[in-house]
């Protein structure tokens, strides 16, 4: 694969105001929202033209607290992507090219319990897809909360990876951060008056099928979080569709300087495939000059891998999607 370089540089936003509906109503209802648009150009090798596309994203949120203990939040999501390199996915796509060379670019592709999502148009180098992105539903008190439903998960310490985010972490190459993508799990936390916290997270799964549950494709796992001095500490275990893993993360100061790390140790079930470790250390700081300097440095480490494409078996490149996106499900 050649490096290829994208550049930004006409992006537009419309954000929608907030509205609450405040007095006697019983719900009381939040409406918000937002509108963007983003025009890159992508700089290929020598010789080849440049890619051109266009995204647009369209987000309408709504939050609904009935009771001061429970609260919905349903977001809709319309999004559009077109140009030259949906083009080049679609050639493949339709090649005996290797998989790796495929472009992720509809999220609606990912296996998820609820089938709320769809595809309504992909011909002529346009693809647009919308979905409810958001249907949570969650009870809390002053320390237990549940939900259920889809929702974000973020878990993880680092600035541009994040290894131990299990379930749905960006990709490193991800432009568009604002929202990160729902995923339809159980989710029970319990947090202390001294910030000492356990999350545990349920995903039901079946990949052949929506609303159905297969113990192979489901997912499960606990963090334990608590702070000691200037550090907030966190160890985590799980089961991630057939695979164990052990893991844990930090994030502090080295004097005026953010310090954070994140590993995982992943046990891998097939005879062919051996187990490995990710793991990231960062440290960021800004310095007060006339132009707010900010620097921030971060080291990598993917010990799945191979020295050459011709290496990489399909499971071990679904694999390195998955390192790489959280999704566990292929690209």
């Amino acid at each position: 694969m050649q490096p290829r370089i994208s550049v930004s540089f006409f992006t537009t936003f419309l954000y929608l105001t907030s509205v609450s509906f405040s007095g006697e109503e019983v719900f009381n209802p939040e409406v918000s929202g937002y509108y963007k648009n983003l025009f890159s150009v992508t700089d290929q090798q020598a010789g080849e033209a440049d890619l051109l596309d266009d995204y647009q994203r369209l987000r309408f949120k709504v939050k609904i607290e009935p009771v001061e203990w429970m609260d919905i939040n349903i977001h809709y999501e319309v999004r559009t992507v077109s140009g030259d390199t949906l083009r080049l996915q679609q050639q493949r796509e339709t090649s005996d090219d290797v998989p790796f060379q495929r472009l992720a670019l509809n999220p609606n592709t990912r296996a998820r319990f609820l089938d709320v999502e769809s595809t309504f148009h992909s011909e002529n180098n346009l693809l647009g897809f919308h979905a409810l992105d958001r249907l949570r539903l969650r009870f809390r008190d002053d320390m237990i909360q549940l939900s259920l439903g889809r929702q974000a998960v973020s878990w993880g310490t680092g600035l541009i990876w994040n290894p131990t985010d299990l379930f749905t972490a960006f990709a490193p190459t991800e432009i568009d951060r604002d929202e990160k993508m729902g995923v339809d799990v159980i989710r029970l936390t319990w947090t202390s008056d001294d910030g000492t916290s356990i999350d545990f997270i349920g995903e039901p799964l079946d990949k052949q099928s929506p609303y159905a549950f297969d113990g192979d494709d489901s997912s499960w796992a606990v963090r334990a979080r608590m702070h000691r001095g200037e550090y907030e500490i966190s160890a985590l275990g799980g089961y991630m569709a057939t695979d164990w893993v052990i893991g844990g993360d930090f994030t502090g100061y080295v004097r005026d300087a953010g310090f954070r790390g994140e590993w995982v140790y992943t046990t891998v079930d097939e005879a062919d495939e051996r187990d490995y470790v990710r793991g990231l250390l960062s440290l960021d700081t800004s310095f007060p000059t006339r132009w707010d300097v900010y620097v921030a440095i971060e080291y990598y480490y993917n010990g799945l891998g191979a020295g050459n494409e011709d290496a990489i078996s399909r499971t071990s490149f679904s694999r390195i999607g998955a390192a790489t996106t959280g999704s566990r499900y292929g690209l």
